[in-house]
């Protein structure tokens, strides 16, 4: 993200900032502390340090598509029309290793994501071969060096850094996560959020509306947006225009939540508490 502007000029309360002021506000405050959570449960929250891969990925080199292992060399001049006959040696089940090497004029069957064989170097699609019920099989296609196979730590290695400092975690990385053998992150806290709404005029939205009442719309809406960025909302209530009331309500908020939402009591009316209750 770019940089955020400065604040250039000191606020007073009552004075509207603009959202780049709000944030670069905002980027003073201190960090959270820190805590590991299982990775099951990091969707939502806030990677406190950088994240790095403990394995390669793959760690083995392996097969791409379903079809034959194969030494490349062997299929040099393969077509439809001119195949290259090979011997089956035997097949790679998934989760093991090869029975043994590959050695030239032999082939082995694998499928997508199964190991290749010591001696292989390539692999030949399955639409591109025939089984001819001897033992053997036609190689109907030439192949590359590498042709349809993955090489260890190819999409990963160990120690590259996958995930920084400050990467709100989604469900996507969680699969990326366990796929290189991770199954803790360290992440900051999860906010501790009070709503407080001002105003004797208030009712909750089942109530029937007075004269000069209107409905408890900003806590609920306040209330949702914290939660939506995984904050924990310990503290919510419709507090009267009362000092008394409202001083004390501040006071619970603030000592129990790490950042405190007041809709209400902000402009210039002899009703109105919040700043000097604030100060």
């Amino acid at each position: 993200m770019p940089e955020s502007p400065k604040i250039a000029r000191t606020p007073s309360f009552l004075d509207l900032l603009t959202a780049d002021e709000a944030y670069a506000a905002i980027d003073g405050l201190p960090s959270l502390d820190k805590e590991t959570v299982a990775v099951r449960d990091a969707v939502g929250r806030v990677l406190a340090r950088d994240v790095a891969a403990k394995d390669d990925v793959p760690h083995f080199f392996r097969s791409n598509m379903d079809g034959f292992a194969v030494r490349a060399a062997d299929t040099e001049g393969a077509s439809e029309t001119s195949s290259v006959r090979l011997r089956i040696t035997g097949s790679v089940a998934m989760g093991a290793a090869p029975a043994g090497a590959l050695a030239e004029g032999q082939a082995v069957r694998v499928s997508t994501g199964g190991m290749m064989p010591e001696g292989a170097d390539a692999v030949v699609i399955v639409e591109r071969t025939e089984e001819l019920g001897d033992g053997t099989v036609a190689i109907r296609a030439e192949a590359e060096p590498r042709a349809n196979t993955v090489a260890i730590g190819e999409d990963m290695l160990s120690g590259d850094r996958i995930y920084s400092a400050g990467h709100r975690v989604r469900a996507v990385d969680v699969g990326a996560l366990c796929g290189v053998g991770l199954t803790e992150v360290p992440v900051h806290l999860r906010p501790r959020v009070s709503v407080l709404a001002t105003g004797d005029e208030i009712v909750e939205p089942d109530q029937p509306l007075g004269p000069g009442q209107v409905r408890n719309i900003n806590e609920y809406l306040l209330e949702a947006l914290a939660a939506k960025t995984g904050a924990r909302v310990v503290d919510h209530r419709v507090v009267a225009d009362d000092e008394q009331t409202f001083g004390a309500a501040l006071e619970r908020a603030v000592a129990t939540s790490d950042a405190v939402f007041i809709s209400g009591g902000s402009s210039k009316g002899a009703r109105d508490l919040t700043r000097g209750l604030v100060e």
